[in-house]
């Protein structure tokens, strides 16, 4: 949060599906204070989707958040470095999510995959 707070533009909203991690009250407590708290004094806005399927509203938070990324209301952040589906590509693609210095999701190219 701390970090990505820097690569968001002004007006941005944080969007995860993970949170903080840990205990899921914290985390759900944390992610309510951010988006009111926070973005009424200029902050980024925090929106938390949880994905497991025991939550009841998971259908919901899935649907809006595909409707979110469907309308380009929400920009993936992704490394610019790709990785083959081989062995050597998945040790470096270990190592560099391991390192931290990747700026962005990590992927990984399937035969097929442009």
């Amino acid at each position: 949060w701390d970090i990505a707070q820097a690569a968001l533009k002004r007006g941005g909203t944080y969007l995860t599906i993970v949170g903080d991690g840990g205990n899921i009250l914290l985390t759900v407590g944390k992610g309510i204070w951010r988006d009111t708290v926070g973005a009424a004094f200029g902050g980024p806005k925090y929106k938390l989707f949880l994905t497991d399927t025991k939550y009841e509203g998971v259908g919901d938070d899935m649907a809006k958040m595909t409707e979110m990324v469907e309308g380009g209301k929400v920009r993936p952040v992704l490394d610019e470095q790709r990785f083959e589906l081989s062995t050597e590509g998945v040790h470096d693609l270990i190592r560099a999510s391991m390192s931290h210095r990747a700026k962005g999701k990590l992927i990984l190219q399937v035969q097929g995959d442009q």
